[in-house]
């Protein structure tokens, strides 16, 4: 809705799926904008095509990395530690801390609250443990067996390619994270269901529902917005 709002008066809205469109007929119902036009395009920030399928020779598991979240560089400084930990424990994976996106300016260092930073501290991580890079994020997620995190959504990606998905409960679903998203999923759980970590591949999968509503059941989103894109040029004077 903090999205929504300033955008409302719009020529056109783009949304993802029918959860989005849901949200704003609520949104404007009653309103001055209640005629506002909209139209769902899918997944269309993330690549839902399977870029392959074949996992590394080591059960990997991708711990998604965001700067932020959580804000506090104790609580990811906890994680990191219960994560080294873990690969201490399961010494026949690899877990790998991957960052989600680019820093934010270039040639910037890594904020205090990720992983990565941690990581970095750390003067002896175990071997098992490592830190990928942002350019190789795609192909990491190809490879891995599982894929973990907190509210990035780099994990519809995780489960639209079928991957045994967490989203970590530790922290609580809060707004400031993105953390609502993820409502109805069925993908969260807390670090301690996940160890040891072949107990991911048992794992439930999400809710294929839950996935269809937020956008997976569309597969013509450049079609549908070409569409509209076109009445919007065939009305101007």
């Amino acid at each position: 809705m903090a999205d929504l709002l300033p955008r409302l008066g719009y020529d056109l809205i783009c949304l993802q799926g029918e959860a989005q469109m849901q949200e704003l007929a609520w949104l404007v119902r009653g309103s001055q904008s209640a005629s506002q036009a909209s139209e769902a395009i899918g997944l269309w920030c993330l690549p839902t095509e399977p870029l392959g399928h074949s996992n590394s020779q080591a059960p990997l598991l991708l711990v998604l990395d965001q700067q932020d979240i959580p804000p506090s560089p104790f609580a990811n400084g906890v994680l990191f530690q219960r994560l080294r930990t873990i690969a201490l424990d399961c010494p026949s994976w690899q877990i790998r801390i991957q960052p989600d996106a680019p820093l934010k300016t270039e040639g910037a260092q890594e904020p205090t609250t990720s992983l990565a930073w941690h990581f970095q501290q750390d003067l002896s991580p175990p071997s098992n443990l490592q830190l990928g890079q942002v350019d190789d994020l795609a192909i990491a997620l190809v490879q891995s067996s599982a894929c973990l995190g907190i509210a990035s959504p780099w994990l519809l990606t995780a489960m639209v390619w079928g991957k045994p998905t967490v989203v970590l409960g530790d922290y609580g679903i809060r707004t400031d994270f993105n953390g609502p998203l993820f409502f109805g999923s069925g993908a969260m759980y807390q670090l301690a269901d996940c160890v040891p970590l072949d107990r991911l591949a048992k794992l439930k999968r999400p809710n294929h529902q839950w996935l269809a509503e937020r956008g997976w059941a569309i597969a013509n989103g450049p079609q549908r917005l070409l569409r509209r894109l076109e009445q919007l040029v065939e009305r101007q004077p």
